[in-house]
Order: C-alpha cells, then structure tokens, then sequence
C-alpha cells in the first residue's frame, strides 16, 4: 500500500534504467516470496542484489507491517530462497534478519534473538 515498485521485476527494471553501480535491490523475502518468476528475477537481479532480508509469512495477519514470522515460523521456502539469492543470483553477502512483528517486540529480547539466531541457522 505504500510502494510503487511491487515486484522483483519492477525493481529490476528500475535499477538498469538508473545504470549506476551504486544503485541496487534489497530484497525482503516477505514481500516477493509468493512471485511465480522470482527464481528468474533473482537471476536477471546478479551483482544487483545488495541487500538479503529474511522475515517469514505467518498467518492470520495482524498488521499490514507487523505480523512478519522468525525464518521457519511460516509458509515461505526461506532455504530455497537463500539458495536461489546465493546461486542464481550470485549473492555473496550477509544475510539480515528482519522481523517488524507486534509479537516478537512484546517478546523478552533474548528469546528474539535466540529465535532469530535458530531460524537463521536452520536455513
């Protein structure tokens, strides 16, 4: 709802219209895990890809932006992604964390970081 650049695609286009090495994609699974041309886009992206974010999909949504799971608590195939970015996209970076969850800010922060910590791992 606040976003003009929807899809993986959109910001591939963008980002070669722009042709600048400083310009990149931060690529946030939560919001294109569900694009049935993601391992492609993921490809066309390469050397583009600055930037991966885990935050997993789980339902019943409860905010708009803050209903993200720990990697693993949801639906999105967060190993496969993570391997698509790595292989296909030629990703050599870190690899973030980013949960905006109403849940794990209510959480003890240890426990979120242990969870985080976990989830990461296990991908």
């Amino acid at each position: 709802s606040r976003s003009v650049i929807t899809s993986l695609s959109e910001a591939n286009d963008l980002v070669e219209a722009i042709g600048s090495d400083i310009v990149g994609i931060a690529l946030d699974s939560y919001h294109v895990w569900w694009d049935a041309a993601l391992p492609q886009q993921i490809t066309r992206a390469g050397e583009r890809l600055f930037s991966v974010q885990l935050a997993d999909w789980v339902t019943p949504i409860h905010g708009e932006l803050s209903s993200r799971g720990m990697p693993g608590e949801g639906c999105i195939d967060m190993t496969g992604f993570v391997a698509d970015c790595r292989n296909a996209g030629g990703y050599s970076g870190l690899v973030e964390v980013e949960i905006l969850s109403d849940r794990w800010w209510a959480a003890d922060p240890k426990d979120a970081v242990n969870a985080a910590a976990n989830g990461l791992a296990a991908v």
